[in-house]
């Protein structure tokens, strides 16, 4: 779908309000947050630091842990630690770190669905860039925490 840069502010808004109505999650949009999805009381908050579309991308994002946490056989059936959350679980570990990597993945491919789905915009190019740099950080910090 083709965007324009100038859409992202209004789009930002439509998902949130599918998310607050379908989740029923509190999401808050603040310059002292960062983007994060607190599943134990279900709200997310997104850094207001970043343009409109770096917030629609990390509330895609969030949205995608989001559904995660709704499932509850997802992380059983689909991460090494199973239903311990990496958050809970020792930091240390191989299983924690690629269930770390594997929700991180899959946090971006259902929040990518979840916008398709809602007929709202947005631009491969750019989620594969910031999709690969978010996993990447990510799998490099196991790396480096548990080999170095």
């Amino acid at each position: 779908m083709k965007t324009k840069f100038s859409d992202y502010k209004e789009h930002y808004y439509k998902l949130e309000e599918f998310a607050r109505n379908e989740f029923d999650v509190n999401i808050v949009l603040d310059s002292i947050y960062e983007d994060y999805f607190y599943e134990m009381i279900s709200l997310i908050t997104i850094g207001k630091k970043q343009n409109w579309r770096g917030r629609y991308y990390s509330l895609l994002h969030e949205i995608g842990h989001l559904i995660i946490s709704k499932d509850n056989d997802y992380r059983e059936t689909y991460y090494p630690l199973g239903k311990q959350h990496y958050i809970h679980a020792n930091h240390n570990s191989k299983k924690a770190y690629i269930s770390l990597v594997f929700e991180e993945l899959d946090a971006w491919k259902l929040g990518l669905l979840y916008v398709k789905n809602k007929g709202l915009i947005y631009d491969l190019e750019y989620y594969h860039k910031i999709m690969t740099e978010n996993v990447m950080s990510h799998a490099l910090y196991g790396i480096k925490k548990l080999y170095f």
